[in-house]
């Protein structure tokens, strides 16, 4: 018997600034791999709709908008804004703004759905482009929802960051829609730990059973916990004790209840060329580097890799 297919509809929206972000959007619902694989195995249908999809009718164009919102009925309204904010629709409000006001109403009489996000582009406009009076009408909209809806808003700088976050945050939705029964950051975090036995299981002691003193772990420690992000390149020659220093740190990250990959290339099969690659081998259905943003926007992920060279 086949597996009933789940659908989960999103609705976009945005002034025509944001043409570029738009079909980003339905390129990564309808073609970037990692998906096109979840919505396989997961048996789950992803409908995407925009203002563009409507035909033209007789009556007020944003009201026809607006009915077609209620009638797709959407779980998730997206909003990407960057230096735009529209204008006058009729009702004396800019389109996008009778579509935000009609997100929370949806979201309020049907307790909490659709979901609603905001994406605002960072990323610098030309000065030819830029409207004085737009991008004030934005950063008065913007500062009026952040009091309340800070929660809801995500921030990129250009179309490529904006394919990462966007493509992340899907992703996490699509694992939502399991009810539970494959909870995406707890499935990494166990692939992660599998992955990193290599590493974990690496000799910290000596032959007594006594864990050599080492002033460097706790440095190396308290970087880590004490930076938003950082990078930290260890070095020494063979037998210095570099791995049982690494499996020393990865174990006491973990104890401190952080996410950790902990990597020997030297481990890794001739074949693990690309990501791609490197995500099958994890035995993860995700792009890697989704995955470990997916883990970063929940808790603090730490990567440890020995003999960085051969990747």
């Amino acid at each position: 018997m086949s597996q009933p297919v789940t659908t989960f509809r999103i609705f976009i929206a945005s002034p025509s600034d944001c043409n570029v972000e738009r079909k980003t959007v339905r390129q990564i619902i309808n073609q970037d791999p990692t998906i096109r694989t979840l919505k396989r195995e997961l048996n789950i249908a992803l409908d995407d709709l925009g203002c563009e999809d409507l035909l033209s009718d007789l009556g007020r164009p944003q009201s026809i908008i607006n009915a077609a919102i209620e009638k797709f009925d959407p779980h998730w309204i997206v909003f990407i804004f960057w230096h735009r904010f529209g204008t006058d629709a009729g009702m004396g409000m800019t389109g996008t703004e009778e579509e935000w006001n009609l997100a929370r109403k949806m979201n309020e009489q049907k307790s909490g759905r659709p979901t609603v996000s905001l994406y605002f582009n960072r990323a610098t406009p030309a000065t030819y482009i830029v409207d004085p009076d737009q991008q004030s009408a934005l950063a008065n909209f913007r500062s009026r929802i952040f009091s309340e809806y800070q929660a809801l808003a995500s921030e990129f700088n250009g179309t490529s960051e904006f394919e990462q976050l966007f493509r992340a945050h899907l992703t996490k939705r699509v694992f939502a829609l399991t009810n539970g029964q494959l909870a995406l950051p707890k499935h990494l975090t166990e692939r992660f730990l599998t992955a990193s036995r290599g590493l974990l299981t690496w000799q910290r002691a000596l032959g007594s059973g006594h864990e050599i003193a080492r002033p460097e772990l706790d440095e190396l420690l308290e970087r880590i916990s004490g930076s938003e992000q950082s990078s930290t390149l260890i070095l020494g020659g063979p037998g210095a004790g570099k791995s049982s220093l690494l499996s020393a740190g990865a174990h006491a990250l973990i104890e401190k209840g952080m996410s950790v990959l902990a990597i020997k290339a030297d481990m890794l099969g001739a074949g693990i060329n690309t990501f791609e690659d490197l995500s099958k081998w994890l035995h993860i259905n995700v792009d890697l580097r989704d995955a470990i943003r997916i883990l970063a926007s929940e808790e603090k992920v730490v990567i440890i890799c020995k003999y960085y060279d051969l990747i």
